[in-house]
């Protein structure tokens, strides 16, 4: 070999070495002192660096364990390994072509603040002497722009703290954690290139420990146009609503107490035709609260929104499916007639400036197309309050289910609603309805149908109106709206059953005219009001408010309800109306006196005249009246039932048949037996007499609560037995539920000085 060769060899073997030497021990030595030497330079935040290796024979730089922060196990940014594969590719190409980048263990704490900087800035150094690029350059930087292409990306491991309070309440900033933070990329190129291969960009993270994020984005080219178009797949798994908070907070006062989300979606997204969305989306337990009482307003088990799409080109949206299930609501009408629904929002300041700056900005857009093939609704619970009169009126409605069909509010083909619920659980609700979404006042039919309604739930409307509660009644309410052609044909039929008024009530807007005395003459054989009340209208007229036409039609109704006195109905027979109203009965005792019979006759004679009334007894007891009286008869009893135990022990007794009179010794052994028995040997003396031991055991012996309830209701019988007897029929007396009021001396027999327990009856109209 000649002396040349070997000299270029040597030369080749030696540039080699030195490339080699300089790649695996030069440049990491150089990066690492470089980095850490010049940090401090550009950084406002200390910075530490593991390790740094780079294979110049494969071109991939591994730099490991990077913290820049304060605190190097907590820093601000970091990571465990960074690794990054260059091509050869990039000399031949003349571009930056990057076959592998791998990001091991990011950490990263991002926060937005309050000022919208984001913290991350202030880890680098302002360079305020920077000189700017002129135009020139500018432009010559445009036109020579370098090509890049990343062939692959991951990101593994990672998690990331972000914190946000620019956008949220200054002391509830919003703050959430990603952790298992997973991104893998393919082919990343810029500028974009419709030849290349299709980018590729897959995401997975876990959120808060609870939240299942995933997605996937392929972008694709479109022939003749620099901006691809983007085809996003993606899910989201058990997201707690509540996490939200702090950006609802500003704007509402509503708490989200619980609440989870979960969708499956897919987002393709163009520039000519902007976003079209299609997923499924269910939102579980949700609970609201007012912030500012902390009750539940609104909220449902369960939401599920099935096959929904979004057309933004035609400003549609398709709701396929909603099914809601256990919804519930508490709407009211606060004192200052304003539903506490629509208070949720908190005012927000905008100024003049503002407003006009909005209004000049708005362009005409498409207008909204809404279609939804079903909605249903199971087992819904609806809380109604009116708090704009006192005392107010509340109605839960329970059960609410149904579903809406066909709603498009560009069609013409009608919409069909068919809802169901029960009014305090008893009293079913049923409600159908047929429009036009978008022409509503052409031909639209609405019919609701309340059937059993407790009347007592309206007594705040009729102690508002007509100056009365209502204590009993059931209501059928049947309302049929027809329009056409935007006039209202309206019938409102409303069927009363058993209706009674309860106490008067002060109301400057009651009508003062003979109720009771209507309700008489109204009210059938069978005990029912039947009433139609037709409206109708022009809703063309400005002067036409259907809600004042439907109220004036009821008030004209409950003007036909007033007392009506025992008065009158005495002065049918030649009665006593106070003897008629009540009947006195002496302490203990449920038996009816002479008098008494003869008053109760009096009273079903008058009753007979008016069949439409009936009768109620409202029984008392009088613990301080009855108690004694009751006490000597348990003890007498008691005395009787120890003394027959000693007859037939003898033999003597004949099946209750002329029990003979207790002899005087036999009498005290039996009252020192139920001295023991009732452990008073310590107060009363064995020697007291039979008359003070029998005093002193009947004021110790045990009167039980239902002892004075069963004497009242005993009374109550009594009284409906007489009536019966003198020919009232049973069903048009009620016995109310006994109760305890102090004891009413009888007016009759105020001067006598007795002082008795007095029954009321009641009149209502059947």
């Amino acid at each position: 070999m000649s002396k040349l060769p070997k000299r270029i060899l040597r030369i080749i073997v030696g540039i080699v070495c030195f490339y080699a030497f300089a790649g695996f021990v030069i440049i990491p030595a150089a990066l690492h002192y470089g980095v850490t030497r010049l940090a401090p330079s550009f950084l406002t935040e200390p910075l530490a660096l593991g390790g740094v290796t780079f294979n110049p024979l494969t071109l991939r730089l591994r730099i490991e364990a990077l913290a820049i922060g304060q605190d190097f196990n907590n820093p601000s940014v970091g990571f465990d390994v960074l690794e990054v594969q260059a091509s050869w590719d990039s000399l031949s190409q003349k571009s930056v072509i990057i076959e592998e980048v791998s990001l091991n263990g990011l950490l990263a704490d991002i926060a937005l603040l309050e000022n919208g900087q984001v913290n991350l800035a202030a880890l680098l150094k302002s360079n305020k002497e920077a000189p700017k690029a002129s135009a020139a350059e500018s432009s010559n930087a445009t036109e020579s722009t370098i090509k890049l292409a990343l062939n692959q990306f991951s990101l593994n491991d990672g998690t990331i703290r972000f914190s946000d309070a620019m956008n949220t309440a200054p002391d509830e900033p919003f703050s959430t954690r990603l952790d298992d933070l997973n991104i893998s990329a393919e082919h990343l190129a810029w500028p974009f290139n419709e030849t290349q291969p299709q980018p590729s960009i897959k995401l997975s993270t876990l959120m808060d420990n609870t939240t299942r994020i995933s997605a996937q984005a392929d972008i694709r080219p479109i022939p003749g146009n620099g901006i691809p178009a983007i085809a996003l797949k993606g899910s989201i798994e058990n997201f707690l609503l509540p996490t939200v908070q702090p950006y609802i907070s500003p704007y509402l006062f509503a708490n989200l107490h619980d609440g989870e989300l979960s969708t499956t979606f897919t987002v393709n997204w163009q520039e000519d035709t902007g976003v079209e969305f299609v997923g499924d989306t269910t939102v579980s337990n949700l609970n609201i609260l007012d912030s500012r009482s902390n009750q539940a307003i609104v909220g449902w088990e369960q939401l599920s929104l099935e096959q929904t799409s979004f057309d933004q080109q035609s400003n549609a949206l398709d709701l396929k499916t909603v099914i809601l299930q256990k919804p519930f609501a508490d709407l009211e009408i606060s004192q200052e007639r304003k539903v506490n629904l629509a208070e949720l929002v908190k005012p927000q300041p905008q100024s003049t400036a503002e407003i006009a700056k909005t209004e000049e900005d708005a362009e005409p857009s498409t207008p909204f197309h809404l279609m939804q093939a079903r909605f249903s609704i199971t087992e819904g619970r609806l809380l109604f309050s009116d708090q704009s009169f006192k005392p107010g009126f509340e109605a839960p409605i329970n059960n609410l289910q149904g579903q809406i069909l066909n709603l498009d509010t560009r069609s013409s083909v009608h919409t069909d609603i068919e809802l169901t619920g029960e009014v305090d659980r008893y009293s079913p609700v049923d409600i159908t309805a047929s429009l036009i979404p978008s022409a509503p006042l052409n031909n639209t039919e609405v019919k609701l149908a309340f059937s059993n309604v407790e009347l007592t739930t309206l007594t705040p409307y009729s102690s508002y109106f007509a100056g009365y509660t209502l204590k009993k009644g059931r209501m059928d309410l049947n309302l049929d709206y027809l329009i056409n052609d935007q006039q209202l044909n309206a019938q409102n039929r409303i069927i009363l059953k058993h209706l009674m008024l309860g106490e008067k009530v002060e109301s400057e807007h009651a009508v003062d005219l003979p109720l009771k005395l209507a309700i008489a003459l109204l009210t059938n054989s069978e005990g029912v009001i039947d009433v139609d009340l037709p409206v109708t209208g022009d809703l063309n007229d400005p002067k036409f408010e259907i809600g004042p036409v439907i109220r004036m039609a009821i008030v004209n109704f409950l003007t036909n309800i007033i007392t009506a006195p025992f008065n009158f109905l005495a002065s049918l027979v030649s009665g006593n109306p106070d003897e008629m109203s009540s009947v006195a009965f002496q302490p203990g005792e449920f038996a009816l006196s002479k008098a008494k019979l003869s008053s109760l006759a009096s009273l079903t004679k008058a009753l007979h005249d008016r069949p439409q009334l009936e009768l109620d007894i409202q029984s008392y007891f009088n613990e301080a009246l009855d108690t004694p009286v009751l006490a000597r008869k348990k003890l007498n009893e008691a005395i009787q039932g120890e003394y027959i135990l000693q007859l037939k022990a003898a033999g003597s007794y004949n099946d209750g048949k002329n029990i003979p009179k207790i002899p005087d010794d036999t009498l005290n052994t039996i009252l020192n037996q139920l001295i023991v028995k009732m452990k008073l040997s310590d107060q009363i003396k064995s020697s007291a007499s039979i008359t003070k031991k029998k005093e002193q055991l009947s004021n110790a012996w045990p009167v039980a609560f239902i002892d004075l309830r069963r004497l009242a209701i005993e009374r109550a019988k009594a009284i409906k037995d007489a009536l019966i007897e003198t020919g009232l029929a049973a069903n048009r007396i009620y016995i109310l539920n006994v109760t305890e009021e102090p004891a009413e001396p009888n007016p009759s027999e105020q001067n006598s000085g007795n002082t008795t327990v007095v029954a009321k009856l009641n009149l209502t109209a059947g």
